[in-house]
């Protein structure tokens, strides 16, 4: 999957915190966006994450509402 697709960035949340893993990411040239946690120095690319989630979360509500769920 990374071979097929350069400079590809996943989103993730919160429980992907791991050097071993960002260093892994890195050297495939993978971008992990991920919030961080309150006491550490924001994350770059950060911000991109609100509307993001704002998108899911309108997405979620939409089919539970068509689905009654």
């Amino acid at each position: 999957l990374i071979a097929e697709r350069p400079g590809l960035l996943i989103v993730a949340d919160k429980g992907y915190v791991s050097a071993e893993l960002d260093r892994w990411l890195a050297e495939r040239g993978v971008r992990l966006l991920r919030p961080s946690y309150r006491n550490r120095v924001p994350r770059p690319d950060e911000h991109l994450l609100k509307p993001i989630r704002q998108l899911i979360e309108s997405v979620n509500d939409t089919l539970k509402g068509q689905l009654d769920l």
